[in-house]
């Protein structure tokens, strides 16, 4: 991700980057359910709250 970040800074000009030491991470992060679910099942929950308004 950090790369990615860095790649767009680039585009706006010159970028430097310095690597320093330290403990390396591993970090994840659990998207809500709702994120996860298929496609086509948020389309139905959400036109089905629809018709509940």
């Amino acid at each position: 991700m950090v790369e990615h970040v860095i790649d767009a800074l680039r585009k706006f000009g010159s970028v430097e980057v310095v690597t320093m030491s330290g403990r390396e991470e591993k970090v994840e992060f659990k998207l809500p359910a709702k994120l996860t679910q298929p496609l086509a099942a948020v389309a139905v929950t959400a036109a089905a709250a629809d018709r509940e308004e």
